[in-house]
């Protein structure tokens, strides 16, 4: 937008020099006496060579016309061209000069071609130019106002521009306009467009912007506003990372620019994928830059125009370089915003009538409240990100929400079911992403009711175990999709530190176990080391009958280690198994069992 706002600004100037040239045409006309003329003095004040074409022509009547062939100016104190053009033409109508107006049937302009260069230390091509435009004298205060005649264009034309920026790096953007407006009308007070039509081009290394506009022009000079009272227009911008690889938006609205207050203000309209789009902007001051936005969605998918990071490699696998963090673009926004969005999809979530404000000043911006509907549930929470540290701090609270669906969207994993309440409170700093979750702190909690893990039934496991007695060392257990720990509770809460989160008191109700767990989720390498508890509160005469009876009470430790998407399960068949038996065993030979249970208790514990 800055190249484009530089391309449009040298337009504008060039014009204004060759309208110069084509008006002392009009007024001396000495072909080869002005060419050197004029030549000699860009010279002198500029150090660039202005090389007129020999081909000029001029008439006085019944218009005054004028027309010069291919030209170019040079870069400073050098040959090498900084801007041609083909032609150049303007016309006069003579008869409403009598009467003090002016009525121009032609002003065009064909073939301009520009370069601007930034140099290493920030100086571009044309900083004499605009140093020269600066100190040029103005009208004194106590002259008073200058009257204009009433002036009326048929035509002004800009046809085929080029216009190239290239930057200290070496990178170019090239930006092709065309620029027509027709009925032009005016005096010193104001200036009136009746159709003005802009057609633009802007392409860089792997973007390519399109912009077509159609619009009435009115300008009060008074008031030094300028307005846009029914815009029409297309956006088209083609980039690899879209979908389609292209993105097209139909725009109409309006917009206003107070070059006196430096303040301006935009209400366009538009459809993303459809959906109805509303945009407010009211700029207070460009200097430095501060805005008051109002975003209006029905619908809108992020992910459609982003890619996903992809998920970080299992420990021992092969690590994706880490996306680097430069927030320093948000010292430049002093502002607040509105946002609502009817549904929004971003990185595989889908929120529903999302509500969000935002204020952003001195480096720092601030998001609350936010407010959303999703899976079931609500979420209200506030996040704040700060450029000094490249800083993020996140509160949030999911309520009610079904787990199941949000960690299949987010993360893709199925292993969790449930409905309940999620907290976080977070924060973190850093100059990669890896960066700041090696420096995540702060807590989270988790309590869920009537939900399942998928993957493992763990009272099975326990009802099983005496068939792994004896065993020295740790037995792997295998995951099933199909089978599931049914649960009417699970609550936990995590201690948050240089990324890794602890958690000691995990707590799981079920019909048939109870279990209690500690460990430690290694966030940066996404890695778990957990220590679960099942213990054997009732039983089925349909999963087992009378032989898991006799295990009520029974704790069989299960251990959880490895990628955090995929981790293994292993019992831990160590001396806490043996003296759970040995205990339940002795509570069992105290009360009048059979001989037929008395000597399997003892087989099992080896005595």
């Amino acid at each position: 937008m800055k190249a484009l706002k530089i391309s449009l600004a040298v337009v504008a100037a060039l014009i204004l020099v060759l309208m110069l040239i084509a008006v002392a045409l009009l007024l001396m006309f000495d072909g080869e006496r002005l060419r050197q003329q004029l030549s000699q003095t860009v010279e002198q004040r500029t150090g660039r060579t202005l090389a007129l074409s020999e081909d000029i022509s001029l008439s006085f009547w019944p218009q005054v016309a004028v027309r010069i062939g291919p030209s170019s100016l040079s870069e400073p104190r050098s040959e090498q061209p900084f801007a041609r053009w083909e032609g150049v033409s303007a016309a006069v109508e003579v008869r409403p000069l009598l009467a003090g107006e002016v009525v121009v049937r032609e002003l065009q302009v064909r073939g301009l071609e520009a370069t601007l260069v930034q140099q290493r230390n920030g100086q571009l091509n044309i900083d004499d130019l605009l140093a020269l435009a600066a100190s040029e004298p103005t009208a004194s205060p106590q002259s008073g106002p200058t009257s204009l005649p009433r002036i009326r264009m048929d035509a002004i034309g800009l046809e085929n521009a080029r216009l190239t920026f290239r930057n200290a790096q070496g990178a170019s953007t090239r930006a092709d306009i065309s620029l027509k407006a027709t009925d032009v009308t005016g005096e010193s007070e104001a200036l009136s467009v009746g159709q003005l039509v802009l057609d633009a081009q802007v392409a860089s290394a792997d973007a390519q912007v399109a912009l077509r506009l159609n619009t009435p022009l009115e300008v009060h000079i008074a008031s030094s506003h300028l307005a846009l009272p029914r815009l029409q227009g297309e956006l088209d911008l083609h980039h690899p990372g879209l979908p389609q690889q292209r993105l097209t938006l139909a725009l109409t609205g309006q917009a206003g620019l107070n070059w006196g207050a430096s303040t301006a203000e935009a209400r366009l309209d538009t459809r993303l994928d459809g959906s109805p789009v509303k945009l407010a902007l009211e700029v207070g001051a460009f200097q430095p830059f501060t805005f008051k936005l109002d975003l209006d969605a029905q619908r809108l998918d992020v992910d459609r125009y982003t890619k996903r990071e992809a998920a970080p490699a299992p420990a021992g696998g092969p690590a994706s370089a880490p996306s680097r963090i430069d927030l320093s673009g948000l010292n430049a926004l002093n502002g607040q915003a509105t946002v609502r969005i009817g549904e929004l999809k971003a990185s595989g979530l889908t929120l529903n009538e999302l509500r969000l404000g935002m204020s952003a000043r001195q480096g720092r911006i601030d998001v609350a409240p936010i407010n959303a509907q999703l899976y079931q549930g609500t979420l209200t929470g506030s996040a704040s990100l700060q450029t000094a540290g490249n800083r993020l701090s996140l509160r949030q609270t999911l309520s009610n929400v079904a787990i199941a669906p949000l960690l299949k969207d987010l993360a893709a994993n199925d292993k969790l079911e449930g409905r309940g309440n999620v907290t976080l409170d977070v924060n973190t700093r850093g100059a990669t992403t890896q960066d700041w979750l090696r420096a995540l702190q702060g807590t989270a909690s988790l309590d869920l009711k009537d939900g399942a893990i998928r993957g493992i039934n763990l009272a099975q496991v326990v009802r099983n175990a005496q068939q792994l007695l004896g065993s020295s060392r740790a037995a792997a257990l295998n995951t099933n999709p199909s089978q599931k720990t049914d649960f009417s509770e699970l609550s936990a809460s995590f201690q948050i530190s240089q990324g890794i989160a602890t958690n000691r008191d995990l707590s799981l109700k079920a019909p048939l176990i109870r279990l209690a767990g500690e460990g430690r989720v290694n966030l940066p390498d996404q890695t778990l080391d957990y220590l679960l508890k099942p213990t054997l509160v009732a039983t089925s005469q349909g999963q087992g009958g009378r032989e898991t009876s006799d295990l009520r009470g029974l704790t069989v430790p299960v251990r959880l280690t490895g990628p955090l998407a995929n981790p293994d399960w292993r019992l831990e068949l160590g001396s806490a198994v043996t003296d759970t038996l040995r205990s339940t065993a002795q509570d069992k030979l105290q009360s009048p069992q059979t001989d037929q249970i008395r000597d399997r208790l003892r087989g099992l514990i080896g005595r």
